[in-house]
Order: C-alpha cells, then structure tokens, then sequence
C-alpha cells in the first residue's frame, strides 16, 4: 500500500511537469558494459590442441573441440587478433577452399 503511494505521487509528480521537461527528464536505457575478451586461457588451450601439426582448419577445430562451427569461427578470429594464430594458406579441395590456419 505505502510504494503505491509512492509510485502515484511520483507519477503525479511527473505528470505535474511541463511538457517540455518532461520529455527532457524521460528515463534513460541502460547501456550494457562492453564485454571482456571472448575466450578463457582454457579456452585458449583446448583450441590450440586441436591443431595437428601446427595447422587446422575451422571445421576440424569444431570436429576436435565439440563445438559448434560458429562459435569456433568467432573465437579463432579472436584469437587471431590476439596474436596467437595466423592464416597459412587455403586447402585445395573446391572453388571455395576453407582456411588454414597456423599457430604462431
């Protein structure tokens, strides 16, 4: 009973303002904080024991690891901006040849 009061005189508070105010003082959305780096160092250490012989492509990563196809996508390019990978060439298997990727 008592925040229902609250609430009503706050609304007939804000309802008391002018217009002009009132669309000046309008709630604003709250903006969700960046996020932290994608991948934990565990993270990390399974991915890089996925590649044989230094080299692997997306899709193996995904067979090796369990994951789905996506989420390894994003966190290889993740990991490639970190420094930890590199490109080392395209597999020549169809006119869309996957990735290779290294270990640095």
């Amino acid at each position: 009973m008592f925040s229902m009061m609250i609430e009503q005189a706050t609304m007939r508070s804000y309802l008391d303002l002018p217009e002009k105010v009132r669309v000046q003082t309008k709630p604003k959305p709250i903006v969700k904080e960046k996020r932290g780096p994608y991948i934990t160092e565990t993270t990390t250490r399974m991915y890089l024991d996925s590649f044989i012989d230094g080299k692997a492509t997306v899709k193996q990563i995904a067979e090796r690891t369990g994951r789905n196809l996506c989420t390894v996508q994003r966190h290889v390019r993740e990991l490639e901006k970190r420094g930890v990978i590199k490109i080392v060439g395209r597999a020549k298997t169809s006119a869309n040849p996957p990735i290779i990727w290294g270990i640095v």
